[in-house]
């Protein structure tokens, strides 16, 4: 692969800090000629940033209780950035930069160095929240509103990029609601303010001073890094949710939907009759979980949750997290060609955020519509089928037993084992039902027709174009 991800803008290195320190409180930047100046900006913030030197063990068994064996274990030292959000000396970073320390040294712009403790750091999020104490109140930075950012207005980075401490780069923001696919919740900005190992963690700011990102990750084409103007930040808005969290609880409370759930394409946007290409559509819900007790049904594109309209799957994601945990949230989903209103009590996500999220598993990737032939055999299920493909005992639907190379199917992903469960949200126990469903799409003149399949990593829906299910019927066979 020729370009490389680099998740982590920490740099493993010895650090060369340099200090500048000056007074806090913004002033407007000012254009000059085709730049702007930021000179009046920049030392008022610069105090409020720190540097941020970590000591982690690469062989852990060193550790004894607690404590580290100099002559035995192997260390490593790293270097990230960070900036105070408190005068009592609270700091936010990226968890990436602090991850497996033993000490962790945090240095001032005057270059006074103090040693920090971990408050508390959420992997998920790529968050963490540290306190130093520094016997006198330090300058601090306050967050903006990120959710008023426009793509094409100027920023500025400010962090310890390659060990240069104190190091100011501006851009503007190229992007917004970046999917790096990091987590379900990913909603980066992206910026060519040059960002480079060792800006993670650090501030992201408006022109009014303002952190509206923290610094986490850069794309490169080089598996070494550095910046060819493709960084990105995580947005204030979610930055401000995850350390309030972190500081009251030790950990993020994040609220819980019960629903599997995938991206509208432009394909099921047509089959379901929505007006536009938007929403998330639920695949399945969670039996006794908080969609299910709110009547959110397989089929179901949801479109708002709560004061968010919703774009994607990430979208829904982000809203249910930070819903309040055990308060009704107003759901708006897309069924039977309107919109319906629904009531939900979210509650506390059970699992493994990091795993994969509130039941929302990573998008397909939208496929390609024109072909002739869905290309798909079917069989019923028997015991014989269960035995050949492994399906559970209770397993109803249709299973697949081939694909045709190049067909629609093939395209979509469809695979022989691949069991269909409902057509048009309409559940099939055989080849008839099967049939039937299809045949009313049609007389209905449906351009597209939903199936809701299970594979090996769940439910998903797939919306088959109707053009390629002329020969559908006799497709239907008893076997491959």
């Amino acid at each position: 692969m020729a370009a490389a991800l680099l998740a982590s803008a920490a740099m493993l290195a010895p650090a060369a800090t340099l200090g500048l320190g000056a007074a806090l409180a913004p002033a407007p930047a000012r254009a000059a000629g085709s730049l702007i100046d930021v000179s009046g900006l920049v030392p008022r913030l610069l105090p409020a940033v720190v540097n941020i030197s970590t000591r982690q063990l690469i062989d852990p068994g060193a550790a004894n209780g607690g404590k580290v064996s100099t002559q035995s274990a192997r260390t490593r030292q790293s270097l990230g950035s960070g900036f105070i959000i408190d005068p009592g000396g609270v700091i936010v970073t990226n968890n990436h930069v602090i991850a497996d320390a033993y000490d962790i040294t945090v240095t001032l712009q005057d270059n006074q160095e103090l040693k920090a403790t971990l408050v508390a750091t959420s992997t998920v999020a790529d968050l963490a929240v540290l306190k130093v104490n520094a016997g006198k109140p330090l300058p601090s930075v306050s967050f903006g509103d990120s959710t008023k950012l426009k793509v094409g207005q100027p920023v500025i980075a400010i962090g310890n990029p390659l060990g240069l401490g104190g190091s100011v780069s501006g851009g503007i923001v190229s992007a917004l609601n970046r999917d790096l696919m990091s987590s379900p919740y990913d909603d980066y900005i992206q910026t060519d303010a040059a960002i480079n190992h060792g800006n993670s963690g650090g501030p992201l700011f408006n022109l009014d001073g303002e952190v509206i990102g923290v610094n986490t990750a850069i794309f490169s084409p080089l598996p070494e890094g550095g910046s060819i103007g493709l960084g990105f930040a995580i947005p204030a808005e979610n930055v401000q949710f995850v350390v309030g969290q972190l500081r009251q609880y030790g950990r993020v409370h994040a609220g819980f939907l019960g629903a599997h759930i995938q991206q509208v394409t432009s394909d099921i946007a047509r089959a379901v009759g929505l007006p536009n290409i938007m929403g998330a559509i639920v695949d399945d819900v969670l039996p006794g979980g908080p969609a299910a007790k709110a009547g959110l049904q397989s089929g179901d594109v949801i479109l708002r949750v709560g004061d968010d309209t919703i774009s994607d799957t990430r979208a829904v994601a982000r809203a249910v997290g930070v819903a309040p945990i055990g308060k009704p949230a107003e759901l708006v989903v897309w069924r039977n060609n309107q919109a319906v209103t629904l009531t939900v009590m979210v509650s506390e996500w059970p699992g493994d955020l990091r795993a994969e999220g509130p039941g929302v598993p990573p998008p397909p990737a939208p496929q390609p519509a024109a072909a002739v032939d869905m290309g798909l055999h079917f069989a019923p299920i028997n015991d014989e089928a269960r035995r050949k493909y492994k399906l559970a005992k209770g397993q109803k639907g249709v299973v697949v037993t081939s694909v045709a190379p190049l067909s629609v199917a093939y395209d979509r992903g469809l695979l022989p084992g691949n069991v269909i469960e409902q057509v048009q949200m309409q559940p099939v126990n055989s080849l008839a039902d099967l049939h039937e469903r299809v045949s009313a799409a049609r007389a209905k003149g449906a351009e597209y027709v939903m199936l809701l399949v299970r594979d090996s990593d769940g439910l998903r829906w797939v919306a088959m174009p109707m053009t390629g299910l002329h020969d559908g019927e006799q497709k239907a066979t008893q076997g491959g």
